[in-house]
């Protein structure tokens, strides 16, 4: 675990520390994503709306440390459907399906 203590680390430590931690919100955004892809392919409502949840809250982090995040989902009879994902510009998911 990290101490988040900052006044002990060096300015070089800080910014790593927070260049670790913003990788790892990115990582677990696309986890969460991947996660909503493949409950919606089974019709797993609950699980969806879960991952969702999980992927906005890892969104408004990394919109808090000055990316750009945008998911979208559209509602398709009783099932949400995930529409795009968008990091920083980079569309990764288009109509519902991984562009990368």
């Amino acid at each position: 675990m990290v101490d988040m203590k900052t006044s002990s680390l060096s300015g070089e430590e800080a910014a790593s520390l927070i260049q670790t931690l913003e990788r790892e919100m990115v990582n677990q955004l696309y986890e969460d994503v991947d996660y909503m892809l493949r409950c919606e392919k089974d019709g797993d409502v609950e699980r969806f709306k879960v991952n969702y949840g999980c992927a906005l809250t890892a969104a408004a982090i990394l919109r808090r440390m000055g990316h750009q995040v945008d998911v979208g989902t559209w509602m398709d009879g009783d099932l949400e459907r995930l529409g795009y994902f968008e990091v920083d510009g980079e569309v990764n998911i288009r109509n519902g399906e991984w562009v990368r």
